[in-house]
């Protein structure tokens, strides 16, 4: 701005020269118009770059959200399973009960009784659903990983420790299916949870054969406190599991859509960018007119040429502040989109639980305040005689919810 002042005053200082004024005063002009030019120049670029961020920004929050969207996909399956496992297992200690309070559902033979009644059949079919719907339950959680995790030798290992949790929690570009070998031990694993109770139930005496041939009742009896015990393993398996999967799905839930919101604030700060980049061509016509004019009136008259760079002048300097505040509006957009890719500082334990635990803190050391409002509401309400009511008046969000809560 200093600069341009100094141009239109030696513009029209030159006016005053006889011999020199039609030579210097279009030449000095055109610096204010070279100026002009030199901040549309800036103005242009600063847009280009707040374009791109912008645009990288929108890509990765469409990308992370359709990742997310085959993510949820894979884990529909997960409310069904746990639902599926817990009615089998439900069934299978209904039955359990049911047994032992009125009889047998389906009668035996008291004169040759089988090995294996008809119950027993019933609730080994009841403990095996159990077992499928909590294997089942994990392989979709595992499917759902899958899609949200890296594959092991495109992870970064030796960086790790240098970086910050935001980037150690960065999504993949492309949902991956886990392999057979995953799938297999999650199998596996799934099946020994299960069964793992099972040698706490086992009594030796249960498995003795009686004189017959056939086994005695004390087996269908093992028989069905084992199946109660699997079938309830089971369903405790994959409530776990669909506890664990959905505190993971949250938590990048949340930070995707913390993505799309630097996504939509870089982009905002774009169209402020354009907003102030709009009229700049404009400014810079307007200074190459005045450098027009000023050319053409020194061959008339002096002074009509030397009014001519004041006009150029305050349009040099409209496109001197368009310029900062445009560089201005491309560096926020830049600044949105690094704190989308790399998180802001305060973001960390901002998950499902780490929330939970700081709200069931807050709880507790609401409760047990030593203060001196808590003291005198304790005391207030200790006092208080049956059926009476106290006031407290003129509290603020934070001293009611210490009332209601010590109350």
């Amino acid at each position: 701005a200093a600069t341009a002042l100094m141009l239109a005053i030696t513009a029209s200082a030159t006016a005053t020269i006889p011999l020199w004024h039609q030579v210097l005063l279009p030449a000095v002009t055109s610096g204010l118009f070279l100026q002009t030019s030199v901040y549309e120049t800036k103005g242009t670029k600063a847009k280009g770059l707040a374009r791109h961020h912008s645009g990288q920004s929108v890509v990765l929050a469409s990308q992370q959200k359709a990742l997310l969207a085959q993510a949820e996909f894979r884990k529909a399956f997960l409310p069904f399973g746990v639902g599926l496992t817990a009615i089998f297992a439900s069934a299978c200690v209904a039955l359990k009960l049911f047994n032992e309070k009125i009889g047998d559902l389906f009668p035996e033979d008291k004169i040759n009784p089988p090995m294996l009644a008809a119950d027993n059949f019933l609730m080994v079919f009841f403990a095996v659903a159990s077992i499928l719907g909590a294997m089942r339950t994990s392989e979709t959680y595992l499917n759902m990983r899958s899609a949200l995790t890296f594959k092991k030798e495109d992870q970064d290992t030796g960086a790790e420790k240098s970086k910050a949790r935001w980037d150690l929690l960065q999504l993949p570009g492309k949902a991956r299916d886990p392999s057979e070998r995953e799938r297999l031990l999650v199998n596996v694993l799934s099946l020994l949870a299960c069964m793992l109770p099972l040698p706490f139930c086992i009594n030796c005496a249960a498995l003795t054969a009686s004189e017959g041939g056939t086994f005695n009742k004390e087996f269908q009896e093992f028989i069905d406190s084992a199946c109660v015990v699997i079938s309830a393993s089971a369903g405790a398996q994959a409530a776990i599991v669909f506890l664990v999967a959905e505190l993971q799905f949250a938590d990048i839930e949340r930070r995707i859509a913390l993505q799309g919101r630097q996504a939509g604030l870089s982009e905002l700060f774009f169209a402020q960018t354009q907003a102030e980049f709009a009229a700049m061509p404009a400014k810079s016509a307007w200074s190459g007119m005045m450098l027009a004019i000023a050319s053409l009136a020194v061959e008339f008259s002096s002074l009509a040429s030397g009014i001519s760079p004041w006009p150029a002048l305050f349009s040099s300097v409209k496109s001197f502040v368009s310029a900062k505040l445009t560089n201005s509006s491309a560096d926020a957009a830049w600044f949105e989109r690094k704190i989308q890719k790399s998180g802001k500082i305060n973001a960390a334990d901002q998950n499902a639980l780490a929330s939970t635990t700081r709200e069931l803190s807050r709880l507790f050391s609401g409760i047990t305040s030593k203060d001196e409002f808590g003291k005198s509401v304790r005391a207030s309400l200790v006092s208080l005689p049956l059926g009476g009511t106290v006031l407290f008046e003129e509290l603020n969000s934070e001293s009611r919810r210490k009332v209601h809560l010590m109350a």
